[in-house]
């Protein structure tokens, strides 16, 4: 168990490349009908980082400036799944999930605490949500993280996920940091979604 009135506490990443798809509204719904668990959602960057990509190839500016900028869009992916979703509560740090949590709402997860940088997190287009959420997991003490991606990857190691393109190349340490249990779920996972968030759950991505 986590923290929390005795809810386990999840972590799970939902990927941009969800928006807009009838997938992410059904996942959505899933995790917010789970009154049993403290969850966390972390966004994506989606096409918001997309652009930022498309931009920096254009006119040329640093890692760490595009990195910020990066962080930003998965902020505004957050926004857009709130105005949605009047249950996810967005703008939430690490430090204020709890209160989320207590008002029966699911917290979104705001880059704002690393926005200015930190001491763990290399500002550069190696670190990406997916090793944000394996730090917000280590962060808030999560028993387990889920990785919603857009393609099925199976059971791997951190290491080979990187290496296959699934996760970003920091991917790995972040991970060995966080220690918990991690999952992938792509798209044949969807039917068994509810049975993949509980941390029970001991297949390791």
């Amino acid at each position: 168990m986590t923290r929390g009135a005795g809810r386990p506490r999840i972590v799970v990443k939902l990927g941009g490349s969800l928006l807009g798809g009838a997938r992410l509204e059904r996942l959505i719904a899933a995790i917010i009908g789970r009154d049993d668990l403290e969850i966390a959602i972390v966004t994506g960057g989606g096409p918001f980082a997309n652009a930022i990509r498309d931009i920096q190839a254009r006119i040329k500016f640093s890692g760490p400036l595009a990195h910020r900028f990066a962080l930003d869009a998965m902020d505004k992916l957050s926004d857009v799944l709130a105005e949605r979703e009047p249950r996810l509560q967005p703008g939430c740090t690490t430090a204020t999930m709890e209160a989320a949590w207590s008002a029966g709402r699911v917290p979104l997860w705001s880059t704002s605490e690393v926005r200015n940088g930190h001491a763990a997190i290399t500002e550069s287009w190696a670190v990406t949500s997916d090793s944000l959420a394996a730090w917000v997991a280590a962060e808030i003490g999560a028993a387990l993280l889920v990785l919603v991606k857009s393609v099925d990857a199976g059971p791997a190691t951190p290491e080979l996920l990187a290496a296959q393109g699934v996760v970003d190349d920091a991917f790995p340490s972040f991970a060995s940091r966080f220690g918990g249990t991690i999952l992938v779920a792509g798209p044949a996972d969807d039917d068994r979604f509810g049975q993949i968030l509980q941390p029970s759950t001991q297949v390791d991505a």
